[in-house]
């Protein structure tokens, strides 16, 4: 029975340790995936920018014609 119990323990530390590496992996992997988010969505909020001062720039030509 002692065994038994010896046995138990042992397979437990190893499947915590196991879930222990598998969220720190995954808590990498999700700080890497809000890094890329945050760097696209100030990607288009740049890309917003250039395009209202394109169009803002068009209008200013047109109306100088």
């Amino acid at each position: 029975m002692e065994d038994t119990v010896k046995h138990l323990e042992s397979n437990l530390k190893v499947q915590l340790q196991s879930l222990e590496d598998q969220i720190r992996t995954t808590e990498t992997n999700l700080i890497r995936l809000k890094e890329l988010y945050l760097k696209t969505q100030g990607g288009l909020e740049t890309l917003d920018i250039v395009s209202k001062s394109i169009e803002d720039s068009s209008l200013s030509v047109l109306s100088d014609l």
